[in-house]
């Protein structure tokens, strides 16, 4: 039996540690290679001159940066539940 079926939707709260915000989505950072960098430039469908450093390459994807998707966002919502991360504040 599934659990929403016994006892309908589950609300879900998890901290903030980072074993459970598992991204999908990552972007490249400063520490990509220069190939991993231009790839994601290419499938996002940005224009891009391949003579430009990585710095500014790199400021083109924080620009473009989507929302950070996580494996426990995507699982909860395949089963209908509704998720809660706790914001760490500092």
């Amino acid at each position: 039996m599934v659990l929403k079926e016994k006892h309908g939707v589950c609300y879900i709260h998890m901290d903030g540690a980072s074993y459970h915000k598992r991204q999908i989505n990552k972007d490249p950072t400063m520490k990509s290679n220069r190939a991993e960098i231009m790839n994601w430039l290419a499938k996002h469908g940005k224009d891009i001159d391949f003579t430009q450093v990585k710095t500014k390459l790199v400021k083109i994807i924080d620009e473009h940066r989507p929302k950070a998707e996580y494996h426990t966002q995507k699982i909860a919502v395949e089963y209908d539940h509704l998720l809660y991360l706790l914001l760490h504040i500092t």
